[in-house]
């Protein structure tokens, strides 16, 4: 037969993992996060504490953590979509590649990128969207020597 998880128990699972995922997260982000650390493991070590005094017996190792979600930055809702839109507008009719496009959304955003790095997280997010709005059909994609060159669908 199978016991139905307690609201109590999965109440401190979910907290468990949450914390978890945010101490992954501040792990593999800058140095000056390091208080925050310290502080999350320390609420991890009383949670794990917590789980086993429960009468249902859990290893808190085993519970995966929850990724957190985190606002990305430097765009408002649908500023990208706009922003796409605008520059294979302003085009005359001539197609753009997603690095073209993603050059002159950084120069209209007047964003600082310093290294590659930077450039390709911007990139695929610039990708995703056009992809997305190709699904959605209110984007033409052409490949050309294995270039990708987008547009706005003539009428």
């Amino acid at each position: 037969m199978a016991y139905r998880t307690p609201p109590s128990l999965y109440r401190l699972v979910d907290k468990r993992r949450r914390t978890h995922g945010e101490l992954i997260d501040l792990e593999k982000s800058t140095e000056s996060a390091q208080n925050r650390i310290l502080v999350l493991r320390a609420q991890l070590e009383a949670i794990d504490t917590t789980i086993k005094l429960h009468e249902i017996s859990i290893d808190p190792k085993s519970i995966t953590p929850t990724r957190t979600y985190r606002p990305r930055k430097g765009f408002k809702y649908g500023e990208m979509t706009k922003l796409i839109y605008q520059i294979l507008g302003t085009t005359n009719s001539v197609d753009l590649s997603t690095n073209q496009i993603t050059d002159q959304i950084i120069f209209i955003k007047g964003f600082h990128v310093p290294d590659r790095k930077h450039f390709q997280e911007i990139y695929l997010r610039v990708r995703y969207r056009l992809k997305g709005l190709y699904r959605e059909r209110k984007l033409e994609k052409r490949s050309l020597e294995g270039r990708v060159y987008w547009r706005i669908p003539r009428s």
